[in-house]
């Protein structure tokens, strides 16, 4: 039944017709496993960071930060399949595995050579999956609001307490019908002042207007259908970070330090002043403690 909900979530995803949107000039899809990935590639030079939108944020949500990034940095932005304007295969299963192979195909067109990873919240454990079947090509991970196995496993049961949305076939259609509200309410939930919640809901709501997905059900459902032995490891040499928005209340209950798990060099790095999304409501400070990280790692 699990894999009827996520095999369902796909179909709807490829009807809809996610991923005819383009932001930006430097926004392209890329076809992978048939998946097909939308991506974003600013800046230059032999390493680049690679973000994920935080769902249901999109690629323009980080219009402003990648592009301060970018005078620093190769950075690379992909809404991950069944979100944003990214399309999944009729037999995605939404599964870490899955993910990370898609990411590291993504970089591979892309001539990444070496890339950091800082994908967000539970994608966090694809750059950890990224890292330990390709460390050749991962300089780094950096995870934003992410936690170990079974800190997102506890998460998701936090942010879905009744359930309804990890139930299969009924999750994937709750979340469609609901999904404009279901967006206001997170925003307000993770967001830590209130006056990113209506910039950052307005892009979303756009967003779905334009054919953007949001295949939350199936994510959820993937991620607790997960086997941590099959797909993460310890990676004891990489550089790691965890960057932390204090005023999340989804995560307050979550523990700071749980990639060091898998990521024994682990840094963690708090900023007090933003929620679930520090890349965006403390742009500033986490570009700052990004390239500080990076350069006291010897990455660049």
């Amino acid at each position: 039944m699990s894999g009827l909900g996520c095999r369902l979530d796909a179909a709807m995803a490829r009807w809809i017709g996610g991923g005819r949107r383009l932001g930006e000039a430097s926004d392209r899809f890329v076809d992978v496993k048939g998946s097909r990935v939308r991506v974003r590639d600013v800046g230059e030079g032999p390493l680049a960071v690679v973000f994920a939108p935080d769902p249901p944020n999109v690629l323009e949500h980080h219009d402003e930060a990648f592009a301060a990034l970018s005078k620093h940095v190769r950075v690379v932005g992909l809404e991950l399949p069944g979100f944003g304007f990214s399309t999944p295969s009729p037999g995605f299963g939404f599964s870490i595995h899955e993910n990370r192979d898609v990411l590291l195909e993504v970089l591979d067109r892309l001539g990444v050579e070496r890339a950091v990873l800082a994908l967000s919240c539970v994608a966090g454990l694809v750059s950890v999956a990224a890292a330990v079947h390709r460390p050749q090509r991962v300089a780094g991970v950096v995870g934003v609001q992410s936690a170990d196995f079974a800190g997102a496993l506890a998460w998701s049961r936090r942010v879905d307490a009744r359930g309804l949305i990890r139930t299969p076939v009924l999750g994937q259609m709750l979340v469609r019908w609901n999904r404009r509200p279901l967006a206001r309410q997170w925003y307000r939930a993770a967001s830590g002042d209130p006056r990113w919640i209506e910039p950052f809901a307005g892009k979303a709501l756009r967003a779905y207007d334009q054919g953007a997905v949001y295949s939350l059900a199936s994510a959820l459902q993937g991620l607790s259908r997960l086997d941590p032995g099959e797909v993460l490891g310890t990676v004891e040499a990489l550089p790691a970070a965890a960057i932390w928005g204090q005023r999340d209340r989804t995560h307050r209950k979550t523990d700071r330090a749980a990639l060091a798990r898998y990521l024994p060099r682990l840094t963690v790095v708090e900023i007090d002043e933003a929620g679930h999304f520090p890349e965006l409501e403390a742009e500033d400070r986490f570009r700052v403690e990004l390239l500080r990280w990076m350069e006291g790692s010897g990455l660049w």
